[in-house]
């Protein structure tokens, strides 16, 4: 597994609030193309937050916030949250194309979204087009 807080800043992919949704999201395909199984992160909810107060660098730490800022009850999830969640899912489709059809197929894939870790598509459609084809690639394969 591998982890990230606080750091690595840019150019390396990360969660922080700063980074664009397609970065927050192929973390997970960069954990697939360096074959890590899991991803370990600190905490999802930093509390002590209000609408004047964020002590908090860059987000980490905070992937869902009290719904009370918002007038509701509960929590509310971050769009870095859904962005995360999206790209388990991702990573999730890879690894069950790469049981229909082997890594080596995959990773041509993988490759079209990021080929290092500091080698990346900034295009969502990109990141988009590529899951389609990895999606694709399971139901054209199903056993």
């Amino acid at each position: 597994w591998w982890y990230v807080c606080c750091a690595p800043e840019v150019p390396y992919a990360n969660y922080f609030t700063f980074y664009q949704g397609v970065i927050v999201r192929l973390l997970s395909w960069q954990q697939y193309f360096n074959d890590v199984d899991g991803v370990l992160y600190y905490r999802t909810f930093g509390g002590q937050i209000s609408k004047y107060h964020f002590d908090i660098g860059n987000g980490d730490g905070v992937l869902q916030y009290e719904a009370r800022l918002w007038g509701r009850t509960g929590y509310a999830p971050s769009w870095r949250l859904l962005q995360i969640r999206d790209g388990f899912d991702d990573f999730d489709y890879l690894r069950m194309a790469e049981e229909l059809v082997g890594r080596e197929a995959v990773m041509k894939v993988v490759t079209k979204v990021s080929s290092g870790m500091l080698k990346y598509t900034e295009d969502y459609r990109v990141l988009e087009a590529a899951r389609d084809e990895i999606v694709q690639m399971i139901l054209d394969n199903q056993k």
